[in-house]
């Protein structure tokens, strides 16, 4: 059988979960942060292809604008 928690171990548990997954996300963006000065380094024009907006460019909507997924990020 399952018993309700404290409020207070409750609140530790969402702060605790809360905190955990902004310091994951802190550390992506810092991998983002370096891969896009990698991009910017290696092939500007790539950069600029991916920094447009979606549809612009005579793209379709899904081509546009979009950074690549980790696993093609590693073959870069």
């Amino acid at each position: 059988m399952f018993s309700r928690s404290s409020d207070d171990t409750i609140r530790q548990q969402i702060a605790f979960r809360y905190n955990t997954q902004k310091s994951k996300v802190a550390v992506l963006q810092a991998k983002l942060h370096d891969i896009v000065n990698i991009v910017k380094v290696k092939n500007p024009s790539l950069l600029l292809q991916l920094q447009k907006p979606a549809g612009a460019g005579g793209m379709p909507s899904g081509g546009a604008g979009v950074l690549p997924t980790p696993s093609s990020a590693r073959r870069m």
